[in-house]
């Protein structure tokens, strides 16, 4: 009985971890889509970052691009709202954050 309980709970597991990397799409960063489909811009987030899309730019850059979103020009880490990300136990919105530096230039992105 202990063995039958344990290949369900294992085969359970690999069922959710494969459902939670199912939709784990990405693709090239897109304004029209970041501005259109707030819901599914985690969709682009990933290229953005390793693409290093946003580093160097300044705020102004990033807010004319991404939209300003209530970010205030004098603060040095702003956010954007990127949907929830479906999946088994994935909860809450999400969002990324957005560093700069003394240069008021992006100096990092944190998902």
């Amino acid at each position: 009985m202990v063995a039958i309980v344990a290949i369900v709970a294992i085969v359970a597991i690999v069922i959710i971890k494969i459902y939670n990397k199912s939709d784990n799409t990405e693709y090239d960063f897109c304004e029209k889509k970041w501005h259109e489909d707030r819901e599914h811009r985690y969709f682009l987030v990933k290229n953005m970052i390793n693409k290093n899309f946003l580093i160097g730019l300044s705020k102004k850059q990033v807010a004319l691009l991404l939209g300003d979103e209530f970010n205030g020009m004098y603060s040095d880490v702003w956010t954007y709202y990127v949907g929830r990300k479906p999946g088994v136990f994935v909860l809450g919105k999400s969002k990324i954050y957005i560093f700069f530096n003394e240069e008021n230039k992006v100096k990092s992105i944190k998902y």
